[in-house]
């Protein structure tokens, strides 16, 4: 009898639990799609921006700081140990190497860490400089000088080139190249 309890009792649990996730949900009969906004460069300040690339570049040079933070721990090893060929670092290091210990692999990722932070950092810097003078060049220009930047239309193209040739750019004169097939 008990058996049957229990097993009546789980029925009406799993009933009951089966319930629960329906209860708040609702249907809705419109076929409205909520459509994406899209995201513009010039929604986000300037320092976002470079705090995302200092992001990138610090995440992006770690496997090669932390590469180069393992050699150096391990060329220190060996040189402290008299070059001792147990210590050697990873290119010569034989099978019956000694294994670093927990503080010189703290020392490493230390070490790795403050190298991708300090490449970041150097990076930083050099995008600062350059933008910097890239605004005083546009803040010395005189008042009244307009800055244009645009490409050649064909039309530019064909007055500048009465007889034909088109100054060096393949493919801008409408006949196919030496070395092209026409129509692929």
């Amino acid at each position: 009898m008990k058996k049957s309890i229990s097993a009546a009792g789980m029925t009406v649990l799993f009933l009951f639990l089966l319930q629960i996730p329906l209860n708040g949900q609702t249907v809705t009969t419109t076929s409205i799609e909520p459509t994406p906004v899209k995201v513009t460069k010039e929604e986000f300040p300037l320092w976002v921006k470079d705090l995302r690339r200092a992001e990138i570049v610090a995440f992006g040079s770690f496997p090669f700081t932390i590469f180069f933070a393992i050699t150096a721990v391990d060329t220190y090893r060996w040189a402290t140990h008299d070059w001792d060929n147990r210590y050697a670092p990873w290119p010569v290091k034989s099978s019956g190497a000694v294994s670093m210990t927990n503080n010189e692999l703290f020392l490493s990722l230390g070490i790795g860490i403050a190298g991708a932070v300090a490449i970041s950092v150097a990076d930083h810097i050099i995008i600062r400089v350059k933008r910097s003078r890239a605004e005083r060049e546009i803040q010395a220009l005189p008042p009244g000088d307009p800055i244009i930047i645009r490409t050649p239309s064909r039309q530019d193209i064909d007055e500048d080139h009465p007889d034909g040739a088109d100054g060096g750019l393949p493919g801008i004169s409408g006949e196919p190249d030496a070395g092209t097939v026409p129509g692929v």
